[in-house]
């Protein structure tokens, strides 16, 4: 008695633990990470800035800004960030939908931007790294994807980043 007890027991434990096995969350995302780069058009110092999104499929993102063109004096500001997952899966969505995960890109032609923003982005997706790169900004989806990566930030930390910006501005010296 006492061996069929045990046994049962046991089997009990072997079958609750496979059972939670199978039902803990998969993560089954295509894409595992992203940068975004975006800077200002070719401005005076100290009206230029740029920025690096980097973002992670476990939520997990960060800002690093610089308030000038970087480089030795200009200060780099970085703010860690967290986004819910399913704005993840609309990233991923995204990129199936616009095909946006391509290695060739359509040649710019004759509307490549001189002296205005930048933008560009880099991703592991499917197992590979993929560029988009800045004259691809007028392809179908692109700009919206970009939109979608920038309002993964919290408005909080774009406020505190301007008001920052600002100040350096101020205290520019020229030098």
């Amino acid at each position: 008695m006492r061996h069929y007890v045990l046994r049962s027991i046991l089997a009990l434990c072997l079958l609750l633990g496979f059972s939670a096995m199978s039902s803990a969350p998969k993560n089954d995302s295509q894409l595992e990470r992203l940068t975004f780069h975006w800077q200002e058009g070719s401005l005076p110092p100290p009206n230029h800035y740029a920025y690096k999104i980097s973002l992670s499929a476990d939520g997990a993102g960060r800002i690093t800004f610089w308030p000038d063109y970087p480089g030795p004096g200009t200060p780099e500001w970085t703010e860690d960030v967290s986004f819910p997952v399913d704005q993840w899966q609309a990233l991923e969505a995204m990129i199936a939908e616009h095909e946006l995960a391509r290695l060739v890109w359509p040649a710019p032609g004759m509307t490549m931007s001189v002296g205005g923003s930048l933008s560009s982005l880099d991703m592991d997706y499917g197992g590979a790294r993929y560029d988009i790169p800045t004259f691809a900004i007028d392809e179908e989806g692109v700009r919206e994807f970009y939109t979608l990566i920038k309002s993964l930030l919290p408005d909080i930390t774009w406020a505190s980043l301007r008001e920052r910006h600002e100040t350096y501005q101020e205290s520019y010296d020229g030098q």
